[in-house]
């Protein structure tokens, strides 16, 4: 298989691609989601109904996307420093989608 393009920082992004499952997977094991989307076949198969791009927010590893509405959001930060990619990402106006309740009770409760 060939390498995965490197990811930019965000704001920049680029699409996500099949070569990406490599670095992927092992996040997604680690994080054991209980959402469907942060899986890499998901992500996958949706890539172009939903626009799926990865960017760095800091040093967090994050998939960019919209929505069915058409509008701008962004998934689970999937690594690094959530907290810092979380303001930014909020702070940029994207709408968060996919958190599971593990995530919204480790990440977003006051």
């Amino acid at each position: 298989m060939n390498k995965a393009s490197p990811i930019p920082r965000y704001p920049a992004n680029r699409p996500l691609e099949l070569n990406d499952k490599e670095r992927l997977d092992p996040l997604f094991a680690e994080l054991q989601p209980t959402v469907s989307e942060l899986t890499f076949a998901g992500l996958f198969l949706f890539r172009h109904a939903h626009e799926y791009r990865l960017t760095l927010a800091g040093d967090a590893l994050v998939v960019l996307g919209k929505g069915y509405d058409g509008d701008a959001c962004f998934l689970p930060p999937l690594s690094g420093d959530v907290a810092a990619a979380l303001d930014i990402l909020f702070g940029s106006g994207l709408v968060l989608y996919g958190a599971d309740e593990s995530f919204v009770h480790t990440h977003l409760s006051a």
